[in-house]
């Protein structure tokens, strides 16, 4: 990630594909703005149909330390403190329903 983010360092967003377990979802990371949107377009639910929050704390935390290290290999970068996005993870996605397999291209619908 920190090459990737290093690479398109001119550009306005990164898109990444990233799949948690058995489902694709859409990472839209703005190294700018220290911002990452998670296009889900399947929430999990529970054994009774209630939804279940979808835990990403793998992806966060490899975001988050690449975007330090990102940083930090900047020539003349000196905050001491580490540097973190913002993770908007429910964000408001169209939700495929739950006989397809199509995850992108529901995932391509939340914008």
């Amino acid at each position: 990630m920190v090459k990737c983010m290093r690479e398109h360092a001119d550009k306005e967003h990164i898109v990444v594909p990233y799949n948690p377990g058995n489902h694709w979802l859409t990472l839209v990371i703005n190294v700018k703005s220290n911002q990452v949107f998670y296009l889900d377009s399947r929430i999990p639910s529970d054994e009774w149909g209630k939804p279940k929050i979808r835990d990403y704390s793998l992806i966060i935390s490899i975001l988050d330390e690449s975007l330090d290290k990102h940083l930090r290999a900047a020539e003349g970068y000196k905050e001491q403190r580490r540097v973190a996005f913002t993770h908007h993870t429910a964000w408001t996605c169209t939700q495929q329903p739950s006989v397809t397999h199509v995850d992108s291209m529901f995932a391509t619908t939340c914008f």
